[in-house]
């Protein structure tokens, strides 16, 4: 049985939990490393899996696909500097500081908060009234501009592919209950190239060995 199981690996897995899911790769949403619901429980299920076959151990590759991630990646930057200067806003109105990444931001104070952090960005093509003073301009179009205007790089692609692989791996560690000796996050793939199935090239891949 532990022969077939690396041969043919995760469909028999997945098989031993109904057959219902893949578990040869997590998804990810475009620039994100946060796993949905389902992909958490997806996550679960093949911690499950390896709980019950204490041979097994797993490699886990993040990816990328620059053809998404890259805008993806730029408006997560825009959400984390949304998320700042709601942060900003509240210390300076007498409240207590905290971590952005937990604040969360509501329609109507998306706005106003595109506008100041709009009013901080350097962007060069900001349009300009004829003094050369930047023109209010609608909440849209000042998000489009600095989305725009934020730069991705390979180094911040390669980053959010080991952040994925990252966050699968302390999922499966602290709430799997699976131990790190057995999980190895080994080097990115950076590219789409080679993926053949019908799932989302943004994601984490498995390799039982």
């Amino acid at each position: 049985m532990l022969t077939k199981i690396v041969t043919a690996p995760f469909a028999l897995l997945a098989s031993a939990f109904g057959g219902g899911e893949e578990l040869g790769y997590v998804e990810f949403a475009a620039g994100s490393a946060t796993p949905s619901a389902e992909q958490t429980k997806r996550i679960d299920t093949l911690a499950k899996a390896l709980s019950d076959r204490p041979a097994l151990k797993l490699d886990i590759i993040g990816r990328v696909d620059p053809s998404v991630d890259t805008e993806g990646a730029r408006k997560a930057k825009l959400d984390a500097k949304l998320r700042a200067a709601k942060v900003q806003q509240v210390v300076r109105g007498g409240g207590e500081s905290v971590d952005p990444a937990k604040v969360t931001i509501t329609e109507h104070e998306r706005p106003a908060l595109i506008a100041a952090v709009y009013a901080e960005e350097k962007i060069p093509d900001k349009p300009r009234n004829f003094i050369g003073i930047a023109k209010t301009v609608p909440a849209p179009e000042m998000e489009t501009l600095i989305v725009t205007n934020l730069a991705v790089t390979p180094e911040d692609l390669r980053a959010l592919a080991n952040q994925r692989a990252t966050v699968v791996r302390n999922r499966l560690e602290t709430e799997g209950k699976i131990s790190r000796e057995r999980l190895f996050l080994v080097e990115p793939k950076l590219t789409a190239e080679g993926i053949k199935d019908q799932g989302a090239k943004t994601r984490v891949d498995f390799s039982l060995k």
